[in-house]
């Protein structure tokens, strides 16, 4: 029970406040599980697309990547022929590599990668190293991906934080990439 001078409405004002609001904000609730759901699916093809290519890169044929994605063989040539192609011309992510030989030299790195849980995993050694070093200094020329497998030349920028840089496209078109998305542009990949 409110008393009449109370600044407080009643409980039953309230209560219908509350219902409205949760029905007013119910289609956002609705569609920002259906904007995760839509992400998760998008990292999961773009999980797929790059296994698929590693798995050409490796010596996989088209028939068992196909099995394996559960497609036919056909399917999986359309599909993943271009970007194996490309994938082979710019070559592999070079950050990991530089990492790993960062990490057999420097001292503290060493001594970590020794303790008894075992070496740093991957993700964390390329994280520690970006975050001292910069392989993709400004005006370095490189290749970008625009769009999944879509690679463009390009030239850096600027680096705007550990694992980012923005470049330039020759369209002049600007776009913010990580490393996985930038490879080294040399005469061996002008090709």
């Amino acid at each position: 029970m409110v008393h009449e001078d109370s600044p407080f409405p009643p409980r039953w004002v309230e209560d219908e406040v509350h219902a409205e609001w949760k029905a007013h904000i119910a289609p956002d609730v609705a569609t920002t599980t259906v904007a995760a759901a839509a992400r998760t699916a998008a990292d999961a093809a773009r999980r797929l697309d790059e296994a698929a290519v590693a798995a050409r890169l490796a010596g996989a044929s088209w028939d068992a990547i196909g099995r394996a994605a559960g497609i036919a063989r056909q399917s999986a040539h359309e599909r993943w022929a271009a970007a194996a192609a490309t994938a082979e011309r710019i070559g592999p992510d070079p950050v990991p590599a530089l990492a790993q030989a960062w990490a057999a030299v420097d001292p503290f790195q060493r001594y970590v990668d020794d303790a008894p849980d075992g070496p740093t995993p991957l993700d964390e050694l390329v994280t520690d190293y970006l975050r001292d070093h910069d392989p993709y200094p400004e005006g370095t020329p490189v290749w970008a991906e625009r769009l999944t497998w879509e690679w463009e030349s390009a030239t850096v920028v600027e680096r705007i934080g550990d694992d980012e840089w923005t470049v330039e496209f020759d369209d002049h078109g600007t776009a913010w990439r990580g490393h996985v998305e930038l490879r080294p542009r040399t005469k061996e990949t002008q090709r």
